[in-house]
């Protein structure tokens, strides 16, 4: 089996696929999930104004009525987002989405009735109107989902918005997930081969798709065959037999990657692992490195990071101009330093920075890491970096798209590939955008690392990060990082 040190990691899609990609990025469940939101808005407002029509009031609606609505569009959001009903819904069937609505639904009317003893929303002087609001509200959330998920089901029966799917296990019950799958056209979700331990059967086929060879295929074979998600479907039994963890195995070879992986378990019992598990063509589905970090949670954090972003651009302006010319006036060179660093799902970016240092040149192209008293640091570059204001131009990546305000730091090329070999899991930071800060650097891992086991403390953070984000999490850390972040010890 191939070690880590001899599988080249590849940041990046292969150019030649550009217009497969393309393609796939007609309907991406973000935009579908961005569009329930706003249908949901508009049924509740919607519904609010048909019933005030149907007991004689005004379209426009009475005064006393939209408090109640607003509250109830606020509580909407919460509830359902809560509730999984603006994540990806593909491979779920009508029934689970209409009564997740049904339940979201409810739990707002109730709600704003209990609401009603503490805050006077009219609500019990125009019982008529709640009646037909909730009413017509539920049955236009209904309608929209439902024509949505048909619209989906219609586009990915005509091959769009596909993914990827690379199975590991090509015994019973691995043929048996891709018959599922194959004979559900609308999934949307194209099985590109098998990997199996069973070396015999090489260049062979599998339940009628390509058999790619052993487990030491796994990390070229997604890259070659630009794999989304990796299902394993290994029973129970293989991660035992013959005293070998397989599945343990393949999930530290995964962990060397950024592909999506799931595991279906063969037996109803695996639902009491601690991971999120969904329900796919009627089977239990264990998202192995899955985070809240997607669909709509994606999307409002990217909308929040621009924003934000530009908002700091405008007013600490003047500082970015006094900071330009200190750095020109003390020494000679560029003002900003830029450096390739791996983003989101490894594609490289060049992320700035104000320049601390003075011009000097590297050996063999190896990255060194600045230290207290580095000479090469300079006065104003000193200054910059124990407040970190040499960090205020990653806003401009942040702008871009390349960064976000919070999430795992981005490392040097150099660093990534040095680390990744020595820290299990160390390539799964790159399922999200890298930040300016992060958990990790808010609890005082922050400034350059000098080994391994520092490293590994905090890609910790960083991991913990990912699995546990939230919109909260992100401000938390924010707060923290103004208020505290700025100076640290580890700082140069």
């Amino acid at each position: 089996m191939e070690t880590k040190s001899e599988i080249r990691w590849k940041p990046g899609r292969v150019d030649d696929r550009h217009d497969r990609w393309q393609e796939r990025l007609i309907t991406q469940p973000t935009i579908t999930n961005f569009t329930y939101i706003v249908a949901d808005v508009i049924s509740i407002i919607a519904a609010g104004m048909v019933g005030a029509l149907i007991i004689g009031e005004s379209a426009s609606l009475a005064v006393q009525h939209r408090p109640a609505i607003m509250i109830a569009v606020l509580l909407a959001w919460i509830v359902f987002n809560a509730g999984g009903m603006y994540r990806s819904w593909r491979g779920r069937d009508y029934v689970d989405h209409a009564r997740a609505a049904m339940v979201g639904w409810l739990t707002v009317v109730v709600t704003l009735s209990m609401l009603e003893f503490f805050v006077d929303l009219n609500l019990r002087k125009s019982p008529d109107w709640v009646f037909w609001w909730a009413l017509l509200a539920l049955i236009f959330i209904l309608s929209i989902r439902i024509a949505t998920m048909a619209l989906l089901r219609a586009v990915r029966e005509r091959g769009h918005n596909h993914k990827r799917v690379l199975i590991v296990g090509g015994g019973v019950w691995g043929q048996e997930v891709i018959k599922r799958m194959r004979s559900a056209e609308w999934l949307g979700l194209d099985v590109v081969g098998v990997i199996d331990s069973h070396t015999e059967n090489l260049g062979q086929r599998v339940a009628g798709v390509p058999y790619f060879g052993n487990y030491d295929r796994l990390l070229s074979t997604i890259e070659k065959e630009s794999a989304d998600e990796v299902w394993i479907c290994l029973p129970l039994g293989s991660s035992r037999g013959g005293g070998r963890d397989w599945v343990g195995e393949i999930t530290e070879i995964l962990n060397d990657s950024t592909v999506t992986q799931r595991l279906l378990p063969e037996i109803e019992e695996m639902r009491l692992l601690n991971r999120p598990v969904t329900e796919i063509i009627g089977l239990p589905v264990v998202d192995l490195n899955s985070t809240p970090m997607q669909g709509v949670g994606k999307w409002t954090k990217a909308v929040g990071d621009r924003v934000l972003s530009l908002l700091i651009i405008v007013l600490v302006s003047p500082i970015l101009l006094m900071i330009a010319a200190a750095i020109k006036l003390e020494s000679k060179g560029p003002i900003f330093f830029q450096q390739l660093r791996h983003g989101s799902d490894g594609k490289p970016f060049k992320m700035h920075k104000f320049r601390t240092m003075r011009l000097h040149s590297e050996n063999g192209g190896e990255v060194t890491q600045a230290k207290h008293g580095d000479k090469r640091v300079t006065k104003v570059g000193s200054f910059l970096r124990r407040n970190s204001l040499d960090e205020l131009p990653q806003f401009f990546n942040v702008l871009l798209g390349d960064m976000s305000i919070v999430g795992p730091r981005p490392h040097a090329v150099e660093h990534n590939q040095y680390y990744r070999k020595q820290i299990d899991s160390y390539m799964q930071r790159h399922r999200v955008r890298p930040g300016i800060t992060g958990w990790a650097q808010v609890n005082g891992f922050r400034g350059p690392t000098e080994n391994v086991e520092q490293m590994r403390q905090r890609v910790n953070y960083d991991l913990y990060y990912i699995d546990h984000w939230s919109l909260w999490f992100d401000i938390k850390i924010i707060l923290r990082t103004v208020f505290h972040g700025f100076r640290g010890e580890n700082a140069i």
